[in-house]
């Protein structure tokens, strides 16, 4: 079990809503790659991200899924990657104020395709609040390039090929 380095500090202009740790209105999530090929993080949604009083909009719940499922890739190949799709349900409501956790694993790989499974639960239950499947699509340079507007810094180029 390790912490996975955020690659990106030394990008400029990273802001990332998911896994900044300067944005303040981000999520500042941070990731656990285990032995086992699972990754996990731990995150308590603020009131701010609510939908409902007391229940987090689901829409976070699914970007903190999504964001999850970039650093499953990354702990597993070592490659960065974009979504190409996702298949959540919401199964119950995901409450604020209360820590919970989220966990992803690697599925599948066909060529540049990565389908994995995610759930975020309560610590104390293994019961999903929200699950589901992700693709991710693991970059090349050109696809990069295309898909942020322009070449990748420096620090990127080892996690593209």
């Amino acid at each position: 079990m390790k912490t996975i380095p955020n690659v990106f500090l030394q990008v400029p202009g990273y802001n990332c809503f998911g896994c900044a740790p300067h944005n303040k209105n981000g999520l500042q999530l941070t990731f656990t790659g285990h032995d086992d090929g699972r990754t996990t993080t731990e995150f308590t949604p603020e009131s701010h991200f609510s939908g409902f009083p007391g229940v987090c909009h689901g829409g976070i719940g699914m970007a903190v899924l999504d964001e999850l499922c970039f650093w499953a890739a990354f702990h597993v190949y070592n490659r960065f990657g974009f979504t190409t799709r996702m298949d959540f349900r919401l199964r119950r409501p995901v409450p604020v104020g209360e820590k919970l956790i989220a966990e992803a694993r690697v599925m599948s790989k066909s060529g540049r395709l990565v389908k994995m499974s995610a759930v975020i639960r309560r610590v104390d239950s293994d019961e999903a609040l929200i699950g589901g499947e992700v693709t991710y699509y693991l970059a090349d340079k050109a696809t990069w390039e295309k898909v942020t507007g322009g070449p990748a810094h420096e620090s990127i180029l080892p996690y593209i090929d």
